[in-house]
């Protein structure tokens, strides 16, 4: 069954500015347009087989971006044992701007996976408070790269410095 997607408001968190619409290259209606914020089930991707391939297409992409961390097999796995749960930006009509990936670990809602870029998700970070305490989670955790933390809702704080060297 699929999660009632909520409309996301505000005009400082609007997914582009007035200004930038002529820069990105989009329409007027576009420019406009708010995103909408919601959990997109395997379901969701079974009934849809165009919303499937995009979502893959972006946990593909992210992915990339994972540095080895995860894979785009382990990700389906996960969401085919239910370990994992897929949320999504969508800018209407059609257009999926970025996935977060959560899976509820002890008393922490970890984000698996977020992007393709920090600040179509960032904003939406809250939405998945209430999911978290649902889950019994007293905290949310996110491992980034060290720039998200301008890009992150107020209350997110870095927490471990983590080191790591390539073996040549």
């Amino acid at each position: 069954q699929r999660a009632q997607h909520e409309q996301h408001g505000g005009d400082e968190e609007r997914l582009c500015a007035a200004g930038d619409s002529e820069e990105r290259g989009l329409t007027t209606a576009e420019a406009k347009a708010v995103p909408v914020f919601g959990e997109i089930t395997l379901e969701d991707m079974r009934k849809n087989e165009l919303l499937a391939a995009e979502v893959m297409k972006r946990v593909k992409e992210v992915c990339a971006h994972s540095k080895g961390r995860y894979t785009v097999t382990e990700i389906a796995d996960g969401l085919t044992r239910g370990t994992y749960t897929i949320w999504g930006v969508l800018l209407p009509p059609s257009d999926l701007k970025a996935i977060i990936v959560t899976a509820a670990n002890n008393a922490v809602l970890d984000v698996v996976l977020a992007g393709p870029v920090v600040e179509d998700f960032a904003p939406f970070l809250p939405r998945l408070y209430g999911e978290a305490r649902t889950k019994r989670c007293t905290r949310m955790r996110l491992i980034g790269p060290g720039f998200f933390q301008k890009h992150l809702p107020e209350g997110w704080r870095p927490s471990v410095t983590v080191y790591e060297r390539d073996l040549t």
